[in-house]
């Protein structure tokens, strides 16, 4: 056999091998992320495009401020409102007091975020007195109700993979929620598994909203019937003006 030949050879050998084993990864890696990724334009389960599509469809002006915040949420209007879904909200002190100043004007603060905005809520309270982050409950199956009775409630579970997984939910416990910051003005939207998991409260004409779980306004969520509802329970206290839209 010559030369040239066994070059060939190998050659085909080669790429059939590679072609294998292109094969093979294609039928075998997973289609889906199944990690949080709270970006708009990400359609894995735990993404936001589903989310912002509905923004869209109420058919509202949005503005993304992602750069320069301070110059891009505007102050001086009303009716309006400020999103941010993610897993953390990095704010200091002049970015807090902006985003109360906003509200005040008569806008809407919409934050879901796994962290407490503590540098927010904390301006609510007397230096005497503390405010702490959310508690973490690990769970697999968790209910969602708009009333302390729970009269109606949404189901949701974690999935990961073909498989339902625990998952370490967000929520203040219900006792000292309203043994302290009803105190100072706090008032509960929603229930996690009898823990606040959504609340709010009033600042000047405006108010801000805080959620505790933003997985819940992700794709695979919100495709869901419950999930779908509860989203637009939650988007029912929104103002019909423009929105501000923060992304992590």
């Amino acid at each position: 056999m010559n030369r040239n030949l066994i070059v060939i050879l190998f050659l085909v050998i080669l790429g059939g091998g590679i072609f294998a084993f292109y094969l093979y990864i294609k039928q075998y890696t997973p289609k889906y992320s199944w990690i949080e990724v709270y970006k708009k334009e990400s359609d894995q389960p735990y993404g936001l495009k589903v989310f912002y599509e509905l923004l869209e469809s109420n058919k509202k002006e949005i503005h993304s401020i992602k750069n320069k915040f301070l110059e891009n949420l505007d102050t001086t209007i009303s009716n309006a409102n400020y999103v941010v879904v993610g897993d953390y909200l990095y704010i200091d002190s002049l970015r807090a007091n902006h985003i109360l100043s906003f509200a005040e004007k008569g806008n809407t603060v919409f934050i879901a975020t796994n962290y407490a905005p503590l540098e927010i809520t904390r301006m609510l309270l007397p230096v005497s007195d503390t405010i702490y982050n959310y508690g973490n409950y690990t769970d697999s199956i968790v209910s969602v109700s708009f009333d302390s009775l729970k009269k109606e409630q949404y189901p949701f579970h974690y999935q990961y993979l073909k498989d339902t997984a625990t998952y370490g939910w967000n929520a203040y416990p219900t006792t000292y929620f309203n043994d302290t910051l009803v105190n100072y003005g706090f008032k509960p939207i929603s229930w996690l598994n009898n823990r606040i998991n959504c609340y709010y409260f009033d600042f000047g004409k405006g108010k801000v909203i805080l959620h505790a779980n933003p997985i819940l306004f992700t794709n695979y969520n919100i495709i869901q019937k419950n999930g779908f509802d509860h989203v637009n329970k939650i988007l029912s206290n929104l103002n019909n003006g423009a929105i501000y839209w923060d992304e992590l």
